[in-house]
């Protein structure tokens, strides 16, 4: 996924025809998001332990490989995705998971865009991989900010 500015993502969320930059958005986003969803409901059958490649070749509840997931097929695979997480309590998911299986992704109101990829990017925030990389980013900084306070608390001790 290459960098977008904002003008571009609100051109192609008011769109109402299918537009690279959602589909590019959507496919990264679930990319990131299906392994996880489909190692937790078969770990039963595969075991806590099983790779990457031996997960992607597991389906969906709708018998469908995730292996299959591009910019044409996605939509299904957000619908499919909401069906998987709908039990996690948000009120708000089975109306637009309904939304989302009656029409197009392209046709739906632009709150209903806006609100499935706002969940979206709320369950990636979730995702060990995404918090990792905050930690890893942020926490030098955490961390610095740390040190510098310890060390002048105890510039200041020496001092009195």
């Amino acid at each position: 996924l290459s960098p977008f500015s904002l003008d571009a993502l609100c051109g192609a969320l008011v769109s109402t025809t299918p537009t690279p930059l959602l589909s590019e958005v959507h496919v990264a986003l679930l990319r990131l998001l299906l392994p996880k969803e489909v190692e937790t409901a078969t770990a039963v059958n595969l075991g806590t332990g099983a790779s990457r490649e031996r997960i992607q070749n597991c389906v969906l509840p709708g018998r469908r490989s995730f292996t299959l997931l591009d910019e044409i097929t996605w939509p299904e695979y957000l619908w499919e995705y909401c069906s998987l997480v709908r039990a996690r309590g948000s009120l708000e998911l089975p109306r637009l998971a309904k939304q989302l299986r009656r029409m197009d992704f392209f046709t739906l109101d632009l709150g209903i865009k806006v609100a499935l990829l706002n969940f979206l990017t709320d369950e990636l925030l979730q995702t060990s991989v995404v918090r990792t990389e905050l930690e890893t980013r942020f926490g030098l900084y955490e961390g610095d900010d740390d040190a510098a306070e310890e060390e002048e608390v105890n510039r200041r001790e020496e001092e009195e």
